[in-house]
């Protein structure tokens, strides 16, 4: 598990292509978003199903397709956990979006 390693998905692909070379084979990142749904509340967590590949990175390891998903495993696995050690639940099934440069808006 990895945070605060930069901005952007440049550098959010990166950490993993660095952790990878060294063995890793499941990386969980956790950082901060701003958020489009005015019902989730500052400081809630939300657990990513799916990230809208809107940048240039991704397409560099993936395949044409408009979200990348992550193992459904490894998110179910940490969904569970949160879920038995927060004192609320955290959202799911919303998608991420990687931000190109400071202060880019989610979407426009």
């Amino acid at each position: 598990m990895c945070g605060g390693f930069g901005l952007g998905a440049p550098v959010a692909a990166l950490v993993p292509e660095q952790l990878g070379a060294l063995g890793a084979t499941r990386v969980i990142t956790v950082g901060t978003a701003a958020s489009l749904q005015r019902e989730l509340r500052a400081g809630e967590i939300v657990v990513c199903d799916r990230a809208l590949r809107d940048e240039g990175v991704s397409h560099h390891y993936l395949g044409p397709a408009p979200y990348a998903m992550p193992s459904s495993d490894l998110t179910d696995h940490l969904a569970r956990i949160l879920r038995a050690r927060a004192k609320a639940l955290p959202a799911l099934g919303d998608a991420a979006r990687a931000p190109q440069r400071p202060g880019d808006e989610a979407l426009r």
